[in-house]
């Protein structure tokens, strides 16, 4: 099987935001950019992450406009050095539920991320066959994930009376 590795796949250079910043701030800022995570940092090193339904919990109180990033990011996110396998950072994304996966250099510096939204991108091309990931096979990532059982309907799984 070939490997891809996770910055193939990855959303390059992904906006950040100070983990003083507003809640309010952020969420306005994901809006406009039509994004739902963003890597938190403080004095340039990677303290956490705040999704857009962290940010939507809070913003329509009354006090949110006293809360910042800080106060409602997870801390210690996912992060996969750059030459991690693919198919390793979706593994643990799946069994972990994790959004993102935060992608960083040997120096710990932020490169990119990547989202839910961009495995299923990538699923997608796997699927329809246009591109490229279509050689990886996709019996090879089930295998690899340990899940062959997709041919079950949830029907089959009840108990008939």
């Amino acid at each position: 099987m070939k490997h891809f590795n996770i910055e193939r796949y990855m959303s390059k250079n992904p906006y950040l935001a100070n983990s003083r910043m507003l809640a309010k701030e952020a969420y306005g800022k994901m809006k406009e950019k039509g994004i739902r995570h963003f890597p938190v940092i403080e004095d340039n090193d990677l303290v956490g992450i705040v999704s857009e339904r962290d940010l939507r919990q809070v913003i329509r109180y009354p006090d949110a406009e006293r809360v910042t990033v800080w106060e409602l990011m997870s801390p210690k996110p996912y992060v996969a050095v750059k030459g991690t396998p693919l198919v390793k950072c979706i593994k643990e994304m799946r069994e972990k539920k994790y959004g993102c996966v935060v992608v960083v250099d040997e120096t710990d510096w932020i490169l990119g991320i990547f989202t839910t939204t961009d495995a299923l991108g990538l699923l997608q091309e796997l699927m329809s066959g246009e591109n490229e990931p279509k050689q990886m096979g996709f019996s090879a990532i089930e295998e690899y994930l340990g899940r062959t059982d997709y041919g079950t309907s949830a029907n089959e799984k009840k108990i008939s009376s």
